[in-house]
Protein backbone atom coordinates (compact mmCIF):
# COMPACT_ATOMS: atom_id res chain seq x y z
CA UNK A 1 0.00 0.00 0.00
CA UNK A 2 1.38 3.43 -0.95
CA UNK A 3 2.01 6.33 1.34
CA UNK A 4 -0.80 8.85 1.68
CA UNK A 5 0.07 12.45 0.82
CA UNK A 6 -0.69 15.22 3.26
CA UNK A 7 -3.32 17.83 2.41
CA UNK A 8 -0.53 20.41 2.36
CA UNK A 9 1.44 18.39 -0.23
CA UNK A 10 -1.67 18.11 -2.42
CA UNK A 11 -2.36 21.85 -2.10
CA UNK A 12 1.24 22.69 -3.00
CA UNK A 13 1.09 20.40 -6.05
CA UNK A 14 -2.18 21.99 -7.26
CA UNK A 15 -0.70 25.48 -6.84
CA UNK A 16 2.37 24.44 -8.85
CA UNK A 17 0.24 22.92 -11.63
CA UNK A 18 -1.88 26.09 -11.83
CA UNK A 19 1.11 28.46 -11.95
CA UNK A 20 0.77 28.84 -15.74
CA UNK A 21 -2.96 28.15 -15.84
CA UNK A 22 -4.52 24.69 -15.99
CA UNK A 23 -7.87 23.03 -16.63
CA UNK A 24 -9.45 20.77 -14.03
CA UNK A 25 -8.53 17.77 -16.20
CA UNK A 26 -4.86 18.80 -16.22
CA UNK A 27 -4.91 19.27 -12.44
CA UNK A 28 -6.46 15.82 -11.94
CA UNK A 29 -3.94 14.02 -14.16
CA UNK A 30 -0.79 15.95 -13.24
CA UNK A 31 -1.71 15.94 -9.55
CA UNK A 32 -2.58 12.23 -9.53
CA UNK A 33 -6.01 13.05 -8.09
CA UNK A 34 -9.56 12.26 -9.17
CA UNK A 35 -12.39 14.54 -10.19
CA UNK A 36 -14.32 13.89 -6.97
CA UNK A 37 -11.48 14.80 -4.59
CA UNK A 38 -10.11 17.78 -6.54
CA UNK A 39 -13.28 19.91 -6.19
CA UNK A 40 -12.98 20.64 -2.42
CA UNK A 41 -9.32 21.59 -2.91
CA UNK A 42 -10.14 23.98 -5.76
CA UNK A 43 -13.00 25.51 -3.76
CA UNK A 44 -10.75 26.04 -0.74
CA UNK A 45 -7.91 27.52 -2.80
CA UNK A 46 -10.35 29.91 -4.51
CA UNK A 47 -11.85 30.92 -1.15
CA UNK A 48 -8.37 31.65 0.24
CA UNK A 49 -7.51 33.57 -2.97
CA UNK A 50 -4.57 31.26 -3.72
CA UNK A 51 -5.96 30.49 -7.19
CA UNK A 52 -8.35 32.32 -9.48
CA UNK A 53 -10.88 30.81 -11.82
CA UNK A 54 -10.64 32.14 -15.37
CA UNK A 55 -13.68 31.85 -17.61
CA UNK A 56 -12.52 31.14 -21.14
CA UNK A 57 -13.64 28.51 -23.64
CA UNK A 58 -12.73 26.05 -20.92
CA UNK A 59 -12.54 27.01 -17.27
CA UNK A 60 -8.93 27.39 -16.21
CA UNK A 61 -7.39 27.89 -12.81
CA UNK A 62 -4.37 30.13 -12.25
CA UNK A 63 -2.23 30.54 -9.15
CA UNK A 64 -2.38 34.07 -7.76
CA UNK A 65 0.60 36.01 -6.38
CA UNK A 66 -0.51 34.96 -2.90
CA UNK A 67 -0.52 31.34 -4.10
CA UNK A 68 3.00 31.66 -5.52
CA UNK A 69 4.17 33.02 -2.17
CA UNK A 70 2.49 30.08 -0.44
CA UNK A 71 4.44 27.63 -2.66
CA UNK A 72 7.70 29.35 -1.70
CA UNK A 73 6.84 29.23 1.99
CA UNK A 74 5.83 25.56 1.89
CA UNK A 75 9.03 24.66 0.02
CA UNK A 76 11.15 26.53 2.59
CA UNK A 77 9.43 24.73 5.46
CA UNK A 78 9.87 21.40 3.71
CA UNK A 79 13.60 22.08 3.22
CA UNK A 80 13.98 23.10 6.88
CA UNK A 81 12.40 19.81 7.91
CA UNK A 82 14.59 17.88 5.50
CA UNK A 83 11.84 16.75 3.13
CA UNK A 84 11.72 17.07 -0.62
CA UNK A 85 8.74 19.17 -1.69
Amino acid sequence: MGLKRSKEAIICKILEICANGATKTAIVYQGNLNFHTVVPYLDRLKKEKLIEQLQQKRTRYKTTQKGLEAIETMNKISQMLGHAA
